[in-house]
């Protein structure tokens, strides 16, 4: 059989060509297959890849380095293990079970010493009621606990919150009156009213043993957090206070919308000055402007010049922003020296050259970045869904 008339090898000066994911796809079957055999012909290729690169043109040698290149990045980790999905239902029910009585103290532990450096606790507890808090949860709804344990069984971190209905509204008086007063702000135009559909948790602690010596606080903390929003994707609503702006950024690129604003008077301001909001993962209207769709953005930078198809955008004319305005932001941020997040340098650079300055087709691009064209496109939809985040909130401090 001719390889060169499958659709996914390509005739080259030097022989033929693979595409680059089906050859992922059979380095990585051929790795399940056979690990042994795998490793002795990858350090075989590497070696034959080595002695071809000093007698290589420049285009060559660069083609040599990113398979190289290519053949490490196979090697490394994808993600931490605090940012492995691929466990989480195995391990859910270990996480969510029920705390032995004989644990509470440990949790107490790391509770004061959280209070003790000022980490992350929910501006809704009153002042001085954690641990009476966290005593009450345990007792009446433990069902708002989520913890992660070791290999023993010991737990390492929790998260504590409540499910908000009639028999726990009492406990939500008691120790953040500034969430009972909010709820109407939240109430759905339907009347929907989460006292009475159960749909609804609120995380109002959570602590880390920061003295063991295998993770760090902040992948513990990210442990609890992926926990808790895989409850939530499986059609819950959740509540969370951040004053903090980059949680709240965050919270926001995951699909939260921007609630009522927490009372002054009532919330002690322990980590910043600025702003305390809630944000909420239901239908809740947003006060915020939401991020552009990416295809608008599309839209807006493939036809920057054109007034008539800027004016025609939803979301330009939701937020208010003229054809002059937009075009004047989108230049800064293309070209700008430091990208505002979640823009990245190498999404600016597609962007910029692909959109912007056009001395490249995007098939010669997408070769210029050593990467296949269908690579190169999902990586141009990721930049302008970027952009219009950095977009969104660029306009909207312009605005204030």
């Amino acid at each position: 059989m001719d390889l060169g008339r499958l659709s996914c090898v390509r005739r080259e000066s030097d022989g033929l060509s693979l595409h680059q994911l089906v050859s992922c796809m059979l380095r990585e079957d051929y790795e399940k297959r056979d690990p042994g055999q795998y490793q002795s012909m990858r350090s075989r290729v590497l070696e034959l890849l080595v002695e071809r690169y000093p007698a290589a043109t420049k285009l060559g040698q660069m083609q040599i380095a990113a398979h190289v290149l290519e053949l490490y990045r196979e090697q490394l980790p994808a993600v931490h293990a605090y940012a492995d999905f691929s466990g989480i239902r195995q391990q859910h029910y270990e996480q969510q079970a029920f705390l032995n009585p004989n644990e509470l103290p440990l949790l107490h532990r790391y509770l004061e010493a959280s209070l003790a450096r000022a980490d992350w606790q929910s501006e809704l507890v009153e002042s001085g009621q954690h641990h009476a808090l966290l005593d009450d949860i345990a007792r009446v709804a433990p069902e708002g606990l989520r913890l992660i344990r070791n290999g023993d069984g010991k737990p390492l971190a929790f998260c504590a919150g409540l499910w908000l209905s009639e028999r726990t509204w009492s406990l939500i008086e008691r120790y953040a009156p500034a969430l009972a007063e909010l709820m109407p702000k939240l109430a759905d135009d339907n009347g929907y009213d989460a006292r009475l559909d159960g749909d609804t948790v609120c995380v109002l602690l959570a602590a880390v043993d920061v003295e063991q010596p295998y993770y760090r606080p902040e992948e513990l903390g990210a442990m609890l957090f992926q926990n808790w929003l895989i409850d939530t994707a499986n059609g819950l609503r959740a509540i969370i206070p951040a004053a903090d702006p980059q949680l709240g950024t965050l919270l926001s690129q995951l699909g939260f919308d921007r609630g009522g604003s927490i009372p002054e008077e009532r919330v002690p301001f322990r980590r910043s000055g600025g702003e305390q909001s809630l944000h909420d993962s239901g239908r809740v209207e947003s006060e915020a402007l939401r991020a552009v769709p990416w295809s608008e953005m599309k839209q807006l930078v493939q036809h920057m010049y054109d007034d008539s198809v800027l004016e025609a955008l939803p979301s330009l004319q939701a937020a208010g922003c003229e054809p002059t305005s937009a075009r004047e932001l989108i230049l800064c941020l293309l070209t700008e020296v430091t990208p505002r997040y979640p823009l990245t340098e190498f999404e600016q650079r597609i962007l910029r050259d692909g959109y912007l300055q056009r001395n490249l087709r995007k098939s010669q691009l997408a070769e210029a970045l050593h990467m296949s064209r269908a690579t190169f496109y999902r990586h141009v939809r990721q930049a302008f869904q970027h952009l219009g985040y950095a977009f969104t909130e660029a306009w909207t401090e312009l605005k204030r």
